[in-house]
């Protein structure tokens, strides 16, 4: 209640009669620019609703497409004009292509903007945030103004220019090239209306206070601030259109701008402590190409510090950060001391913060996590006295998803020993490669496994985490029998153990990638899933993937990091896993894209039996996921779906949420804190929004080491994806690098393609890729999935026809071939090794 009263006084809204809005735009042409989101999309739709016909402006095809169908379905009139305004030619071609079709244009609201907020120290090998915003904020509405003054003049019109009151006030820390930006549009506007205002063209400039957008939401402290919504905002656009006013202001603008004048010698000194004392966004610090050491002026210490500070209220809100007692604080202490820094230790503090508390539940039952503590205590003793485990040496895990995975890897890490866990889908072959490349002391692992071990060679000591329905082994065989030893646990290691995690494979064998678990590393990427997801303290998660995988392991590390509940299952099933989520209570799933398609595949009457309200959060990841699937999950479970990005090699470098799902249902989102990520061209140079180039990503989490180490610039790591970034900063992955297929000269990324294909009502699935061809070097060749409803005679010539239609020609299919089953990784990423050695056959 406080909050909506200070928003009112300090940025009070406007309401206008919807009589005298219509009887200002009906029948007339307005042009809205920056129409695809915020308040350029609110104040499009309630013009439209007045019955103004809308032309709406914005970089952003699909979505400006997607509102212009709303309204329209909505009754009102709208055409939707991709056009990118910093570009020259594009504005040229635009104004030309709106007076042909519409005549004339009644009123321009020029409301396009790009937000930046960085400090300089960030910016010197950035100049690209200079020219693209000057473009976005200055040069391209310049650039339309003038194009549209000849047919405004002859006509009359109006030009309302969505300003901020920032520009009337002292110039802010961080904020130079927006304020600059902004505040020379709005000079030059200012110097031009009276040479306008006799010929008819009146100018309106709305000095905005903060609005809730896309624009704001990066910068955190804006949530703390008064503002209005979009909606709200709009309000005043409406006021401008029907008074023609020469500005509006809030109501403290005019005081700020005189104490702005009065206090210039006292102002660097005030602003120098603002700067000292205040910091760069995770956003602004994320696109940059500094190292996390020099980002926070010091080591790893220091970066910590620095991402717990910044991290502090989505902890506390998460129920992270509470008062504790004396006694949970010395037990706390002890889990460190016994373990130093390990996945181990997220599990000792969890044991004495919450230690009634389930931390397991599987088929087996449930362990809270006191059980859980004192079973990996006493089987790290078991390993070490029994299997000399420590330091130096490797322990593989062969198991599926259940508490014996968890214990294994837990104890290997409070000795100090490397973990490698192994791939459940690895037949004896492979296996046997992977082995060889990293020969453990020891393998614990599911009796179901003991043939495919047998198969790859394998003669070395194994310890049964889970017993099959065969006679049963020695018990000195398994880990029960080596925990119900109850030997003592050796002294804390001198160094943690590194995680060696395995590639896909999808290109070829899987390769071991190594990194050393360090709170640098994991504060960041937890602090940023808490906040983006809605996480609290003890809800129950539901971790589908296989805990092998680097995805579903950095689940398990954020369930102990909140003290909750890691619900397993051993197999995954769509109906039993909305079972359990009913059952369990379920607040949060992880999920990979092929598990989400399942799901969305069961018949409705199966998904709407069973109870799921208490699902809250949804994070998929792993391989792509269609952009189809994204809205058709969040159209059936509501806003709970977020999408993270990251590899084998670089961890976790971002998340959506389901805000930014909801709008752009490509992204992967926006950097986790701590993780600065680039897209650079083949010569390492950073590339503006809009254009794709390899991502590079860097932080703690990158791989310390790599069998073929990827590549390096700045001290970020090549994450072997290419992408690009939009104007609001979210990425967007286009492909890998070694997928692009490049056929006439052109370049083409299978994933475009493969969704096109994939959103097609008789495709249940699709894989694109290249093949040699003599007169355009590589041809694409589709292979698909029949939906189980739809008819294959002429299907191939449907889907060319239909991709032909959507994307340039040279990204059409040569051949499409239907086929059972497209071969995936257990993440669901797509075998194109596997599809290409089948054409050979």
């Amino acid at each position: 209640m406080r909050r909506r009263v200070l928003d009112a006084l300090v940025n009070p809204s406007w309401t206008v009669a919807d009589a005298a809005l219509e009887n200002a735009v009906r029948g007339r042409t307005v042009l809205v620019t920056g129409a695809s989101f915020g308040l350029g999309e609110a104040t499009a739709r309630g013009l439209a609703r007045a019955g103004a016909r809308v032309l709406l402006v914005a970089r952003s095809a699909g979505k400006l497409a997607e509102v212009a169908d709303e309204i329209r379905r909505d009754g009102g009139e709208a055409h939707a004009y991709p056009a990118d305004l910093s570009d020259p030619d594009a504005v040229a071609a635009l104004v030309d292509k709106l007076l042909a079709e519409h005549g004339r244009i009644d009123v321009l609201v020029s409301n396009a903007g790009k937000s930046m907020r960085r400090s300089v120290a960030l910016q010197t090998d950035r100049f690209s945030d200079f020219t693209r915003t000057i473009g976005v904020n200055y040069l391209g509405p310049v650039r339309l103004v003038i194009a549209l003054l000849p047919s405004m003049r002859e006509h009359g019109g109006h030009i309302v220019n969505v300003s901020t009151a920032g520009v009337r006030i002292f110039p802010g820390p961080r904020w130079g090239a927006y304020q600059a930006s902004k505040g020379a549009f709005d000079i030059w506007l200012r110097s031009i209306t009276p040479e306008i205002r006799r010929d008819g063209v009146a100018v309106t400039t709305l000095y905005m206070g903060l609005i809730y957008t896309r624009m704001s939401a990066p910068t955190p402290v804006m949530r703390r601030l008064p503002g209005l919504a979009p909606e709200q905002a709009a309000g005043l656009v409406y006021r401008a259109v029907i008074d023609r006013p020469r500005a509006i202001s809030p109501w403290w603008a005019g005081p700020a701008e005189l104490l702005t004048l009065m206090t210039r010698g006292v102002q660097a000194p005030f602003l120098s402590q603002v700067y000292r004392f205040s910091r760069d966004t995770p956003s602004a610090l994320a696109f940059t190409g500094a190292t996390p050491e020099r980002r926070v002026g010091g080591g790893q210490a220091a970066q910590v510090a620095r991402l717990l500070r910044t991290g502090a209220p989505v902890l506390r809100r998460a129920g992270v950060v509470a008062p504790l007692s004396l006694g949970t604080l010395r037990g706390m202490a002890r889990a460190f001391q016994e373990n130093g820094v390990s996945l181990a230790t997220l599990a000792g503090i969890a044991a004495a913060r919450w230690p009634g508390r389930v931390a397991v539940a599987d088929e087996r039952g449930r362990l809270t996590y006191r059980e859980l503590d004192d079973r990996v205590r006493c089987l790290a003793g078991g390993l070490s006295r029994r299997h000399a485990i420590g330091p130096g040496r490797t322990v593989a895990v062969l198991c599926r998803n259940h508490r014996g995975f968890v214990e294994a890897s837990l104890a290997a890490s409070a000795l100090g020993a490397d973990l490698l866990p192994l791939n459940t889908e690895f037949p004896g072959p492979q296996l046997a490669q992977t082995l060889d490349r990293h020969p453990p002391a020891m393998i614990v692992a599911d009796e179901e496994f003991r043939p495919v071990l047998a198969d790859a060679g394998y003669a070395g000591p194994l310890v049964l985490a889970w017993e099959g329905d065969g006679p049963s082994p020695a018990k000195e065989q398994t880990l029960d029998a080596l925990i119900a030893q109850d030997l003592p646990a050796p002294p804390r290691p001198e160094k943690p153990g590194r995680v060696v995690i395995l590639s896909s494979g999808t290109t070829g064998a899987p390769k071991g990638i190594g990194r050393t678990p360090s709170p640098a590393g994991l504060i960041g990427p937890l602090i940023s899933a808490v906040d983006r997801l809605g996480l609290r303290s003890g809800d129950p998660f539901l971790i589908a993937p296989p805990l092998f995988h680097g995805f579903g392991l950095i689940y398990l590390a954020l369930a102990l990091f909140l003290g909750s509940p890691a619900v397993l299952r051993r197999r995954f099933d769509a109906g039993d896993a909305l079972r359990v989520i009913e059952e369990e209570k379920v607040a949060a799933l992880a999920a990979v894209p092929v598990m989400l398609q399942r799901i969305m595949d069961l018949p409705q009457d199966e998904r709407s039996a069973r109870d799921t309200s208490s699902l809250r959060a949804v994070l998929t990841g792993g391989a792509p996921v269609r952009p189809a699937t994204v809205t058709a999950f969040l159209d059936a479970f509501g806003p709970v779906l977020a999408n993270g990005y990251g590899s084998s090699e670089v961890g976790i470098a971002t998340i959506a949420g389901p805000a930014d799902l909801r709008a752009a249902p490509g992204t992967v989102g926006r950097p986790v804190l701590g993780v600065p990520v680039r897209i650079l061209d083949h010569r390492g140079r950073p590339v503006p929004a809009g254009t794709t180039g390899r991502i590079f990503v860097g932080g703690a989490m990158a791989a310390t080491d790599r069998a073929g180490s990827a590549a390096r610039a700045d001290g970020l790591v090549d994450s072997g994806d290419l992408g690009h970034l939009d104007e609001t900063g979210l990425l967007f992955i286009d492909g890998r690098s070694d997928d692009m297929i490049v056929s006439g000269g052109e370049n083409v990324f299978p994933q475009e393609v493969e969704d096109l294909l994939a959103a097609h009502p008789a495709v249940a699935d699709a894989a694109v890729l290249g093949v040699p061809d003599p007169d355009f070097g590589q041809r694409l060749i589709a292979f698909v999935v029949p939906a189980a409803t739809a008819g294959t005679a002429g299907l191939d010539e449907t889907l060319k026809g239909h991709v032909k239609k959507r994307l340039a020609r040279y990204k059409a299919p040569r051949e499409v071939h239907l086929v059972a089953e497209i071969p995936r990784t257990p993440t669901g990423k797509i075998l194109r090794r596997t599809l290409k050695e089948g054409l050979t056959v």
